[in-house]
């Protein structure tokens, strides 16, 4: 059965039941890994990233300028250009996996929902610049918390004043935050309910 908390509005869907309403700003995000853990790993990735990477795009470029060349042309450029920026590419988003951590922030005093990716939890990443990495919302049009029976597929479902319905995906954070509690049994209901707490909305499990 569902289990409901609800804004002191009402928010049009479903029965009235009694209200839940935080007015208390709160950001959610994963516990950073530690300093020392992020230096080693980034010694043997970022090497990779740079080398490999920065290898395969000069030999793409090179068969493609050099198309009669032993080591150009298609040869070059299939063999041993893709791959080679294909490694480059996977070590970088491994990097990037690492060390970038979602963020929501619930700020009642500014009325929004901020979701962002945060350089280790702390703050915006070089790449803020970039909208895929900020999405924000009114907090006051959000109306329920949505997620799946296992709790890890959650999104908060909103509609403007205009009457637009509006979606916001947080699974990558909820995974993170529940993961980060306990990896061999995460609490991703747990931790998707504490989120609809904090912003004031309905928590659904569909």
């Amino acid at each position: 059965m569902d289990q409901t908390w609800r804004k002191d509005r009402d928010s049009g869907v479903g029965d009235a039941d009694e209200a839940v309403l935080s007015k208390i700003d709160k950001d959610f995000t994963a516990e950073p890994p530690s300093v020392i853990g992020v230096i080693a790993f980034s010694f043997f990735v970022i090497p990779g990233a740079i080398i490999f990477g920065a290898q395969g795009v000069w030999l793409l470029f090179f068969s493609i300028m050099n198309p009669y060349h032993e080591d150009g042309g298609l040869e070059g450029f299939v063999c041993m250009g893709i791959p080679l920026t294909l490694v480059g590419l996977f070590c970088f988003l491994l990097w990037w996996a690492g060390v970038i951590k979602e963020r929501l922030r619930v700020q009642h005093s500014r009325d929004r929902l901020v979701y962002q990716a945060t350089l280790l939890g702390l703050g915006p990443p070089p790449l803020r610049g970039l909208g895929l990495l900020s999405e924000k919302r009114r907090l006051s049009e959000a109306v329920y918390l949505e997620t799946d029976k296992d709790g890890d597929d959650a999104m908060i479902h909103g509609r403007s004043s205009e009457g637009a319905e509006w979606e916001l995906n947080i699974e990558v954070l909820v995974c993170e935050l529940a993961e980060s509690e306990n990896p061999y049994n995460p609490p991703y209901q747990k931790k998707a309910r504490e989120i609809a707490e904090a912003i004031g909305i309905e928590f659904r499990i569909e």
